[in-house]
């Protein structure tokens, strides 16, 4: 399971030496960007390097982050941002229960325009069922 600390559940993967530089590199990070105790509402994000996806890490990691967010810090709602041409990332959501709440026009830039993002969301309620 993902290490935890007090303001919320962050996971980064095996570190991973690279070919081209003797540099050590992570695979990737699942975690909470905001994390609001009071409304018990957090905003995960995570990213995975091109050479680990379909290989179901991300599920896996995102699954632990989710499982320990209801069951321990007791949160009511996970919610996400996700760029609308990452079509990957909204299928895992789905695929883990997200419901799609709305498209946020020109909400933040990407790669230097104003780019369309998909506002995700799970509910405890939801989960547990």
């Amino acid at each position: 399971m993902c290490p935890s600390s007090a303001h919320g559940a962050h996971c980064e993967f095996p570190q991973l030496e690279t070919e081209r530089c003797s540099c050590v590199k992570s695979a990737g990070t699942c975690g909470y960007k905001v994390l609001s105790p009071y409304d018990q509402r957090g905003e995960i994000g995570y990213d995975l390097a091109r050479a680990y996806w379909g290989q179901g890490i991300m599920r896996e990691a995102l699954q632990a982050v989710i499982a320990y967010s209801f069951t321990q810090l007791d949160l009511n709602r996970i919610q996400a941002y996700v760029l609308t041409e990452n079509a990957r990332s909204i299928g895992l959501l789905r695929r883990l229960h997200f419901e799609t709440e709305g498209v946020l026009r020109e909400y933040r830039r990407f790669k230097g325009e104003f780019s369309d993002w998909v506002l995700m969301a799970l509910l405890k309620k939801d989960w547990q069922s």
